[in-house]
């Protein structure tokens, strides 16, 4: 006996298996791109509203989601205001790129500033900021670039120093993008924990520092190219957070990757107590005659630490 309508059934589930459904990626997060919220990726209309949506959106949605920025040009304005269980995906050709316009958010008060220098106490005056938050990442083969018009030094009224500032964040992944022409920071971290980055890259030798990576545990860097004017990759401790947060109980992995500085450090190591330092393997090479490996600041006995960790 024939059965045409047990055809019927196994061409429905044929189709319905290759049809992926809308606003998803296979096997992955809910999708959120950003030009279904309004942004034009034109270069000239001012894009941030429209991430800062899709960012939202994703936020609210449950487990979380993805942002997706197609390729374009997305003139950013604003400051971009991060939120938990988001990942910024930064299609390849695409790039966030920052304006002049003095629209940034205001630096938040901090009475801790006395203890270290401006950039290091504010993290609000910044292209992307976030705080508090859980689950995170920025990554994809795209590009966030100041474009020339973050501040090296202290900003002024609706001025940013830095591309990515977050403060006390849980799991944060930053892989595969590139950040350029940072200002005084490509990017700023204190406070954080279990921070995974790979294939990362960082271009902001004509500004000052690449990564900082203050007050931070469970850190591994992995195939970074950074190119800095001072320090391309900083691993210290301070007081921005008003509080002196575990520094040590680290183990961190810098390998296979490219670290250079026009005029200061390539690497600085600025733990306040070196013997909790677990691992810390840097690359051997780099590409400027006057870049070095730094320490700073520490206890007795921090220097031989530090020589014991070295390969």
């Amino acid at each position: 006996m024939k059965r045409p309508w047990l055809l019927v059934i196994l061409a429905l589930v044929l189709v319905v298996g290759l049809v992926e459904p809308t606003g998803f990626a296979a096997g992955a997060a809910t999708v959120f791109n950003v030009r279904d919220y309004g942004a034009t990726g034109n270069g000239s209309t001012n894009d941030s509203t429209a991430i800062n949506k899709a960012i939202t959106a994703a936020n609210a949605a449950g487990a979380g989601g993805v942002v997706r920025v197609p390729a374009g040009t997305y003139k950013s304005s604003n400051s971009l205001h991060m939120k938990s269980n988001v990942t910024l995906q930064l299609d390849s050709g695409s790039t966030i790129k920052g304006s002049n316009a003095k629209g940034y958010d205001a630096a938040e008060s901090n009475a801790y500033d006395k203890y270290q220098d401006y950039g290091h106490s504010h993290f609000h005056d910044a292209m992307i900021w976030g705080s508090g938050l859980t689950n995170i990442g920025f990554v994809g083969a795209g590009t966030i670039d100041g474009g020339g018009n973050l501040i090296t030094g202290n900003p002024g009224a609706g001025q940013a120093d830095k591309i990515i500032s977050l403060t006390r964040c849980d799991n944060l992944t930053v892989s595969g993008i590139t950040l350029r022409r940072g200002g005084h920071f490509g990017m700023l971290i204190n406070g954080c924990t279990n921070v995974t980055s790979d294939h990362l890259t960082i271009d902001t030798a004509a500004d000052r520092d690449g990564w900082n990576v203050i007050s931070t545990t469970k850190v591994t860097i992995t195939n970074a190219t950074i190119a800095a004017n001072d320090d391309a990759l900083v691993f210290k401790s301070d007081y921005a957070l008003g509080a002196k947060l575990p520094n040590g109980s680290v183990s961190v992995s810098v390998t296979d990757s490219q670290l250079s500085a026009r005029c200061c450090k390539r690497a600085d190591v600025r733990f306040r107590d070196m013997r909790r330092l677990h691992r810390l393997h840097l690359p051997a090479h780099h590409h400027h005659r006057r870049a070095e490996i730094g320490a700073g600041h520490g206890v007795d006995g921090w220097l031989d630490h530090l020589r014991r960790a070295l390969p």
